[in-house]
């Protein structure tokens, strides 16, 4: 059984939670800086490699509602 991932996506970074093989508790795993908000590919990139060393099995994407 792999861990599961959580993503809290925002405009700056993408914090990044994982899971213990048992799925019972999760805890942060990485913050990944996010140099450009337009272009994801080095964002995508290190979510699909943190997800390939951790042996993922499914993923969460969280989004905050800042429109108040």
């Amino acid at each position: 059984m792999g861990r599961l991932m959580g993503l809290d996506y925002g405009s700056k970074t993408v914090g990044v939670a994982l899971s213990d093989l048992l799925h019972v508790t999760a805890s942060s795993f990485e913050v990944i800086r996010r140099p450009n908000e337009i272009d994801l590919k080095e964002t995508i990139a290190r979510i699909v490699q943190i997800a390939k060393e951790q042996q993922v099995v499914n993923d969460n994407v969280a989004a905050e509602d800042n429109s108040n």
